[in-house]
C-alpha cells in the first residue's frame, strides 16, 4: 500500500514512507513532507528533527523555516520558534506568518504587554477568529492591568475552545478584578 504498506528490506519490515525517506534522504522536500506528517500525528520531536535535516539541505528556504517555526511552537520551544520565525522572514518567508509565530512566542515568553498589544491587534486583522491570538491579546491586556478589556477576548476564546481551563481561570479572575460577584 501507499504510506501505510509494508515492504521487506534488508531483513526488516519498513513502511513505504520509511523507504521513501531512506532513498530520498537528501531531498529537502521529502524531509519537509515527513516532518509535516509527523507534526500532524503529534510526533513533534520527529517533526522538528526532519525540518532540521531539511533546513541543512536548504538553509535559505524561508517557507520551510516557517513550517519549522510552527513545529517548534507546537512543541513548546518558544525561544527557538521565535528565532526560526524571525529568520524565516529574513529568508523570504511570508512576513505576516513569521510575525504571527514570533508574536505568539513573545507572548508565551512573557514579553511586556505594551509591545505585544499593538502587534496582536495588527495580526488579528489578518486572522480575526484565531483563538491563539485572541488569548494572547486577552492575556497581554490582563497583565497590563486592563481586565475589563481582557475579559471580552477571553469570552471569545471560551466560545471557540470551551474546554480551555486557563481561559476560564482568566475569565473568573478578570470578573473578580472588576467586582463581578457572578464570577
Amino acid at each position: 500500500g501507499a504510506l501505510g504498506g509494508h515492504t521487506r528490506c534488508e531483513g526488516h519490515v519498513r513502511t513505504q514512507f520509511d523507504m521513501t525517506l531512506h532513498f530520498h534522504a537528501r531531498d529537502a522536500r521529502v524531509r519537509a513532507v515527513a516532518a509535516e506528517a509527523y507534526r500532524a500525528r503529534g510526533k513533534l520531536d520527529r517533526a522538528v528533527a526532519h525540518y532540521e535535516r531539511a533546513l541543512e539541505l536548504e538553509p535559505g528556504a524561508g517557507e520551510l523555516r516557517l513550517a519549522y517555526a510552527a513545529a517548534l511552537y507546537d512543541s513548546g520551544d518558544f525561544a527557538a520558534a521565535r528565532k526560526a520565525a524571525d529568520r524565516a522572514a529574513r529568508d523570504g518567508g511570508d512576513p505576516t506568518i513569521a510575525s504571527y509565530y514570533s508574536t505568539l512566542c513573545a507572548s508565551r515568553s512573557g514579553e511586556a504587554p505594551a509591545s505585544l498589544i499593538p502587534r496582536l491587534h495588527v495580526l488579528l486583522k489578518s486572522w480575526p477568529a484565531d483563538a491563539d491570538l485572541m488569548f494572547a491579546l486577552g492575556e497581554a491586556l490582563y497583565r497590563d492591568g486592563r481586565p475589563d478589556l481582557a475579559s471580552g477576548w477571553f469570552a471569545k476564546v471560551a466560545e471557540l475552545r470551551p474546554d480551555d481551563e486557563l481561559c476560564r481561570l482568566y475569565l473568573i479572575s478578570a470578573a473578580e478584578s472588576l467586582g463581578d460577584d457572578a464570577a
